[in-house]
């Protein structure tokens, strides 16, 4: 039996709410160590309108991943990792909303680098979605 069809989209906005809000509460906890003004690891920091640009573009991958998602049938985990992408991806949004910059308070270990829990979303997201981008490639080969 098919679950139902709105469920997936409940499992992909519930994870981003979870992400938002514990990155959100660990931010308030947490010191910022480094407000960084670019996008990942500083890059590109003070070059204007890059981030936002950036930010525009990742929406638009998540729009396409998302009715790929859906077209393919993706399994809840799937919905769930692209939840993590796009809770943090909006955690970092309402950062340079609010703080005109992104609270980083972790240190990376063994680094000099600083990142934020929604960081850590978005590339654990990422990995989830490439899985479920090769499984589903393994499942139609073998299904042809």
């Amino acid at each position: 039996m098919r679950p139902t069809p709105w469920l997936p989209v409940v499992y992909m906005y519930a994870t981003a709410l979870v992400v938002v809000g514990l990155d959100q509460a660990a931010k308030v906890w947490l010191p910022a160590r480094v407000l960084n003004q670019g996008v990942s690891f500083g890059v590109a920091a003070g070059w204007g309108g890059l981030p936002i640009m950036t930010t525009v573009l990742l929406l638009t991958l998540f729009i396409w991943l998302s009715l790929t998602a859906w077209r393919q049938h993706w399994p809840w985990w799937g919905w769930v990792a692209n939840g993590a992408v796009l809770g943090g991806g909006g955690s970092n949004v309402l950062d340079r909303l609010f703080s005109g910059a992104v609270r980083d308070p972790l240190r990376i270990p063994f680094t000099s680098l600083h990142n934020n829990l929604a960081d850590y979303a978005i590339f654990l997201g990422v990995i989830g979605i490439c899985l479920v981008i090769y499984v589903k490639r393994k499942e139609d080969v073998h299904a042809t």
